[in-house]
Parts: structure tokens; sequence; C-alpha cells
């Protein structure tokens, strides 16, 4: 049984490679980066926005891609490899601001805010997702 847990799904024709986001340091694993590169579709899963980045970047503060990150953007620019998402993993796409949560209401009350203590308030990454839809800003869940 598959769980929200993972970051991607790899996919070849004939291969289907799950990385798991708890696994932190194989982004940096070189077997993980050549699989990469043999892939032709690489899917997001849902789960947490946030914990997808900190996973593909060394230092999310900085968007310094990890090995296996920059092996998937080569992917993304050469179109080598079709990129997906579902969630929170459509919701990374996004190069300019990334939306982490919130409801439309406190949305229109309140505005958005980099970051809140109330669930309910809209909160976004102003240094956004992994940057391949940099004219976008997403949101996925609509409550």
């Amino acid at each position: 049984m598959l769980t929200f847990f993972m970051i991607l799904v790899l996919m070849s024709s004939d291969t289907i490679q799950l990385m798991d986001p708890e696994l932190r340091l194989s982004t940096h694993n070189a077997d993980l980066n050549r699989q990469v590169t043999e892939m032709t579709a690489i899917f997001f899963s849902g789960g947490d926005q946030a914990r997808i980045v900190s996973s593909l970047f060394v230092v999310s503060d900085d968007r310094t891609d990890t090995p296996v990150m920059a092996a998937i953007r080569e992917a993304y620019e050469t179109g080598a490899a079709v990129m997906a998402g579902d969630s929170a993993g459509g919701t990374v796409m996004t190069g300019s601001v990334m939306m982490l949560g919130g409801t439309s209401y406190n949305a229109l009350l309140k505005g958005a805010q980099l970051q809140s203590p109330f669930i309910d308030d809209l909160v976004y990454d102003p240094l956004g997702g992994i940057g391949f839809l940099p004219q976008f800003v997403l949101d996925t869940h609509f409550r």
C-alpha cells in the first residue's frame, strides 16, 4: 500500500522507484541520482509541500539543489522527463510564492501571512517551491 509519505515516484518504461521524504540523506545518494537521470516521468505526491522542498534543497532558505534535485531539474529543463504532482506535489512546482495552508475565508479577511499560529490563516513561503512554474501561484485545496 502506498501512502502520501513518499515524495517522488520515478518512472521509466520498466521501473518505478519510490523515494521517501524521511530519507532526507537519500537526496545526496549517487545511485538515486543516477536513477533520476534514467526516468521518463517524475511524480511528486501529496503531503506537506514544505517537507518536499526541505528534502530537495541543501538549505531550504537559499534553495541550493541537492544532487537529486539537480538531476530532476536537468530532466525537466531538457524535456527528458514529464513532471507531475498532486496536492502538495503540485503546489511545489511554483517558482514564485508557495502556498503552505489556510482557508479562503481567512485569506480574504486577513490577507496572506509569512507565518501564523492559526491553522486557518493563509500562510505562504516567499521563496516558492522548486521553480518549474515560475509565473504561477498554485492552491490545490479550497476551503
